[in-house]
């Protein structure tokens, strides 16, 4: 059997603060448990290293921007954690107690409404060493310890579940999970569908008006018409130069790009999303030409994608074609715009409802 750890777990997302790579967590109650329902809670921020380790965490405001804390006072020892995206299940583990924030805060009184406890010296000791080199970065973590299971889940696909958030399983969902801790092997849940609602949505900041200057990436793999795995993280950008007012404008500045990797160690992360794959963005024409210039400066690579652009579909429906403006006219929510993830989410939505819709797609 294939072990666990080797298997590559599905990023999802960051807002800036965090410098390094995160993944995404589907959580599900066990069979076993009487009057437990089945759950999948989308975190975040969750550190590479620590992950691996066992030790998935919601870091500082994501607990409380993407309503985690409600849901975080559920979580109780035993309960079976199944990693992946919205389709892709690739971790599955247990978890060994209930939520605890890592490091004392002023924001634990605030924790401890929901039943998330401070970490205790003596018995989350190892926890807290694990912790301790990010100390200055994570701060308020709500940290969940958990146990991964010997359970070769490559190549499988879980039904499409509702994506964002964190919420109970639907039936498809639990009986794929079950099957699969039963020992059986359940068949790809892939929908048939329209070849043109798989692809990716990339969304690109900048430091400066320069192309290369990429900060920050923020991409969303749609598969069939739902979204099935996202990345976001962030990029040091040449001489690590960021501008004040466009600081301003995404969040990001140098001192939260100081230990982000180069262009091209991103990109090894993140390349199998665009490699041999349709390409869509808001205002394709900057976010081209951001992948281009780094592609072809900092990797040796010459960009040639089919690409759409939802801004030039959009255009003409409404007032202007800004990205809010196309989201709110449509009823999309866009939270945190301007951050990489968030806009590429958005973008994909656009594209969505524009094929749905049977739009022209202006390519």
């Amino acid at each position: 059997m294939q072990s666990l750890r080797t298997l590559k777990v599905i990023v999802l997302g960051t807002q800036g603060a965090l410098m390094q790579s995160l993944r995404a967590l589907i959580f599900a109650k066990e069979k076993t448990r009487v009057n437990k329902n089945f759950w999948r809670i989308g975190t975040r921020y969750v550190d590479l290293d620590l992950f691996d380790k066992g030790y998935p965490y919601v870091w500082g405001s994501g607990v409380t921007d993407w309503g985690y804390t409600d849901y975080l006072k559920n979580i109780q020892s035993g309960d079976i954690i199944v990693a992946g995206g919205i389709e892709k299940v690739k971790y599955i583990g247990e978890a060994l107690e209930k939520p605890v924030v890592v490091f004392p805060s002023e924001d634990a009184a605030f924790y401890a409404k929901y039943g998330i406890a401070e970490a205790s010296a003596k018995k989350h000791k190892k926890l807290i060493e694990t912790f301790q080199p990010y100390e200055d970065d994570i701060n308020d973590a709500v940290c969940i310890p958990i146990k991964w299971l010997d359970i070769d889940c490559s190549a499988l696909r879980m039904p499409p579940q509702e994506h964002g958030g964190i919420k109970p399983l639907n039936k498809a969902g639990i009986d794929w999970v079950l099957k699969l801790l039963e020992g059986g092997k359940p068949e790809p849940a892939i929908p048939a569908g329209n070849p043109l609602l798989t692809f990716t949505a990339m969304d690109f900041e900048t430091g400066s008006g320069y192309r290369n200057s990429v900060c920050q990436v923020g991409l969303v793999r749609v598969v069939n018409g739902v979204i099935a795995e996202t990345y976001s993280g962030l990029i040091q950008p040449p001489n690590n130069f960021i501008r004040e007012d466009f600081a301003e404008i995404h969040g990001i500045s140098p001192e939260d790009t100081k230990y982000a990797p180069s262009f091209a160690e991103s990109y090894k992360r993140w390349k199998h999303f665009v490699e041999n794959q349709t390409l869509v963005a808001h205002n394709m024409k900057f976010d081209y030409g951001c992948l281009s210039a780094c592609l072809g400066e900092f990797c040796g690579i010459t960009a040639d994608f089919k690409t759409y652009c939802t801004m030039k579909i959009w255009r003409g429906f409404f007032e202007n074609a800004k990205l809010n403006t196309c989201c709110r006219e449509n009823g999309i929510e866009l939270i945190n715009h301007h951050n990489a993830l968030a806009d590429a989410e958005a973008c994909a939505k656009l594209f969505i409802l524009a094929v749905s819709k049977g739009m022209d797609l202006k390519d």
